[in-house]
């Protein structure tokens, strides 16, 4: 077999496929593609499908995927793929801890709303505006990103866009190269971001973004195929990018 798919376990339940991931895997066989939680020594190739993987102990180390831990890290981590894209994306700027300085530095860059998000996740996944600064003073949302173990550093202080704005936003799956949307419709600043972004080395990658702006990068090892994409239409664009390559 060329190319086989291993899709990461539910979490303490033994033999069972992640859950996030059961919909998509009967379109995955039925495309062509081998999957399985194991790898098989029969793959020529691996492609991966987990949770979020945040330490590079834990990225497996067979050299059949066709990521590695860097490539997964470099589309994980805003820091850095940020500097790839930055005149593409919201502005920002990185900080190791939430300090009173963080208000001087976004009064100097003219901001009247930051939007702080840790390294991986951001509190608005708990609740709308817990990370807005000044809805939040920075104190608050530095102990609230330690309360829900969401502060590793460095934190991303973001401009605050209208979130009315950024509400329709689309998820371009880049795999092998080709952008993927159903509409088959891509913008031009996606286009842009996802050439800049082969730097990264990863082979599968998601770029969320509006049709004027680039919101954020995710690794396709951990990004969902979004809600509006059925499971053969994504099996298909994996068949497309990689067995039909």
């Amino acid at each position: 077999m060329k190319y086989q798919i291993v899709y990461a376990r539910e979490p303490q339940m033994g033999d069972t496929y992640m859950k996030a991931f059961e919909t998509d895997i009967d379109a995955q066989i039925k495309a062509g593609f081998a999957v399985g939680l194991d790898p098989s020594p029969e793959a020529e190739h691996l492609i991966l499908r987990s949770y979020s993987i945040r330490e590079e102990c834990k990225y497996p180390q067979d050299s059949r995927f066709i990521n590695n831990w860097q490539a997964n890290a470099n589309c994980l981590f805003m820091d850095l793929y940020y500097p790839l894209i930055s005149d593409l994306t919201i502005p920002t700027f990185f900080v190791d801890k939430l300090e009173e300085t963080v208000i001087s530095k976004i009064k100097d860059l003219g901001w009247e709303k930051a939007f702080i998000k840790g390294r991986v996740h951001a509190l608005d996944n708990i609740e709308a505006g817990l990370c807005v600064w000044p809805n939040y003073s920075i104190s608050e949302i530095s102990d609230n990103y330690k309360k829900y173990h969401y502060d590793e550093p460095p934190f991303a202080v973001r401009q605050f866009y209208d979130p009315e704005k950024l509400f329709y936003y689309e998820r371009y799956w880049v795999m092998n190269g080709k952008v993927f949307i159903k509409s088959g419709i891509i913008p031009d600043i996606v286009k842009e971001a996802a050439e800049r972004l082969k730097a990264t080395g990863s082979k599968y990658f998601t770029i969320d973004a509006t049709d004027e702006v680039i919101m954020e990068v995710n690794p396709g090892e951990s990004s969902d195929r979004f809600g509006e994409n059925p499971p053969e239409l994504f099996a298909e664009w994996f068949k497309q990018a990689f067995l039909d390559d």
